[in-house]
């Protein structure tokens, strides 16, 4: 019978918790399943950041369509030379709080990336990408997507042919200038 006590004994005053190679294994685990959620948060920051850079894009459009119609309704002529150098974000009751300004050239150096700015001495609208990890650069080697206000033109057929009849600005768009790349498998 003392035998058997001191067996029972034994097992009662075994270390109890998990042993270094038992902490090891689930402390990589636990790394590896942050690796992939930090992963998968970061680019669905960049999927958000695509989205709300598209979305302004879009407000953009709208509000050129509603500058059309403006000049439609109050019977005034379209002056799309006029509206081609003016400065789209100019058209927004109320501008993204990621507008940094309008520029000759570049915003200054401490201007933040994933912000808008508008190049007054091109007329370009440019966005700066942010978070680019997904995003191939422009022809230029910089992570941002331009616009520009294109007209288009009355006298050109759909053949592609011009005609006798002097060219006149028949519409306006505002287009990418170069298309970009961002979130492709």
């Amino acid at each position: 019978m003392g035998s058997g006590q001191s067996g029972t004994a034994q097992v009662r005053y075994r270390q109890a918790g998990f042993s270094l190679l038992e902490l090891v294994v689930v402390a990589s685990i636990l790394a590896i399943f942050a690796g992939i959620l930090l992963n998968r948060m970061l680019y669905y920051q960049e999927v958000a950041e695509k989205m709300n850079m598209e979305t302004t894009a879009g407000t953009l459009r709208s509000a050129l369509l509603l500058k059309i119609a403006e000049y439609m309704t109050t019977g005034r002529t379209i002056e799309y030379e006029q509206i081609a150098q003016e400065n789209p974000m100019d058209w927004l009751e109320v501008k993204p709080p990621n507008y940094v300004g309008a520029f000759s050239g570049s915003p200054p150096e401490g201007a933040s990336s994933g912000s808008w700015y508008f190049d007054l001495s091109s007329r370009i609208l440019v966005y700066r990408i942010g978070s680019g990890r997904y995003f191939l650069p422009d022809s230029h080697n910089l992570k941002q997507v331009r616009f520009r206000l294109v007209l288009s033109y009355s006298g050109i057929q759909g053949d592609g042919a011009i005609r006798d009849s002097p060219m006149v600005a028949s519409g306006i768009t505002l287009s990418v200038i170069e298309p970009y790349r961002w979130l492709l498998p």
